[in-house]
């Protein structure tokens, strides 16, 4: 999945005005780019603010479309619509399908959802998520010797695979016949979610979910946030991995306040990161560090005993994972 840079990037590629052609293919299909989709939503008049969204995006002094919302209020709901349609487009695999159509030849697209956070095996290391599973769960022999409050997950991120990781490993365990959903640690979205992703995605869909979106000035008195501070000082340990520690995020959720508790992935050593998280009290000490060559992902990280450290999950500890980007810091 694109991180916010990416998504940046990606915009910086858009036509910078609207093609009003007609498109060779029939239906949604994110091959017909992203201004088409805005047009086939004339009614809310998204279509109208494209190509100022496209200028601002080009004149940009800083790579990011969530700072851009923040800055141009006005473009805020295109910042959102593109947001959603670029982390949609990386979930789902499109398929052709041709017909005729009159005499023409003609295409429509298909989208399955793609599942590779549900595999057991990422990039010659365990699951991050299917290792976080192990851990959590242990040696309780029922769904009810398990503590879902001993495990939270506070993610920066709309897509839904984390609980959607979870609920698959542990569904698949003859111990757990029958768990429920409330059983299971709880995944808080402080800047929104989108809803349960189907398994064929459609465009009313990518619709809904854009108006899921919660920018940091949007979100910053919600209840999930609230919670998420709560879940954190309560937390005896605090494990960040892909968490780049923006100022903003960092005040939102009060994590300056819990230096001492942090564990910290440092995906590729920046050091912009390392001293973003030093400058909050944390020592360097708490930081496990890759390096530019060599990208230290989340499963490849656990697989090297990052989820061992200071027992961050035994029974009786409580801990919260902040972050958890979906890129390839998750691999």
């Amino acid at each position: 999945m694109p991180t916010g840079f990416q998504i940046f990037e990606k915009a910086l590629k858009l036509p910078p005005k609207l093609d009003r052609h007609d498109s060779e293919f029939i239906g949604f299909a994110f091959q017909n780019g992203f201004d088409k989709h805005l047009m086939a939503q004339s009614r809310n008049g998204l279509w109208s603010k494209y190509e100022d969204f496209v200028s601002r995006v080009n004149n940009s002094a800083y790579p990011s479309i969530d700072r851009l919302a923040w800055i141009n209020p006005d473009i805020s709901d295109v910042c959102r619509a593109f947001s959603a349609w670029s982390i949609l487009e990386a979930l789902y695999t499109g398929q052709r399908e041709h017909f005729t159509d009159y005499g023409k030849h003609r295409a429509r697209f298909f989208y399955d959802k793609s599942n590779p956070h549900l595999y057991p095996i990422v990039n010659n290391n365990q699951n991050w998520i299917a290792a976080t599973v192990n851990k959590w769960t242990g040696e309780a022999e029922s769904a009810s010797d398990l503590d879902s409050d001993s495990l939270t997950f506070v993610t920066f991120n709309y897509d839904r695979l984390i609980e959607e990781g979870f609920e698959h490993f542990i569904a698949h365990s003859r111990r757990f016949d029958g768990i429920e959903a409330g059983s299971l640690p709880s995944v808080l979205h402080v800047h929104g979610s989108f809803p349960e992703m189907p398994k064929h995605l459609d465009a009313q869909f990518v619709i809904d979910s854009q108006q899921c979106i919660q920018y940091i000035e949007d979100g910053g008195e919600s209840e999930t946030v609230s919670e998420a501070r709560k879940r954190i000082d309560e937390a005896e340990y605090v494990v960040c991995v892909g968490f780049d520690f923006d100022p903003k995020n960092v005040a939102l959720i009060g994590l300056e306040q819990h230096a001492a508790k942090l564990q910290v992935l440092n995906y590729d050593g920046n050091d912009a990161l390392q001293n973003r998280v030093v400058s909050i009290g944390a020592q360097t000490n708490q930081i496990l560090s890759g390096d530019s060559e060599n990208g230290l992902g989340v499963s490849k990280a656990f697989g090297r005993g990052f989820l061992d450290r200071a027992e961050l999950l035994a029974p009786q500890a409580k801990t919260a994972f902040v972050g958890l980007s979906s890129d390839k810091r998750s691999q």
